[in-house]
């Protein structure tokens, strides 16, 4: 199954965009730096003390989760159930079905 359909390409794919996500956001933070820029779906930081790490940690978690949660927000509130289906798709990983 995991070979079947470029399954284990559509995984590999979403692991990189992710990674990419993340690279990005650990960018824009205070107090760190790549170890070196990702190529694929492993990233690397270098992080300073403790306070900072703790700090740090706690703004990329709510960049993270910030932006799906406001697109919930504004599909359940627009009715829009095809955008709300795709935002959970992206938000929960799961596999898009066709009627």
């Amino acid at each position: 199954a995991y070979l079947a359909d470029g399954l284990w390409l559509d995984l590999a794919r979403h692991a990189n965009l992710q990674a990419a996500k993340v690279a990005n956001l650990l960018r824009q933070a205070e107090g760190l730096r790549l170890a070196w820029e990702p190529e694929a779906n492993e990233v690397f930081a270098v992080l300073g003390e403790a306070e900072k790490t703790d700090k740090i940690t706690a703004n990329i978690m709510q960049k993270i989760i910030k932006m799906p949660v406001l697109q919930l927000k504004a599909a359940c509130k627009r009715g829009d159930a095809e955008n709300l289906i795709d935002v959970l798709n992206d938000l929960f990983d799961l596999e898009k079905q066709t009627a």
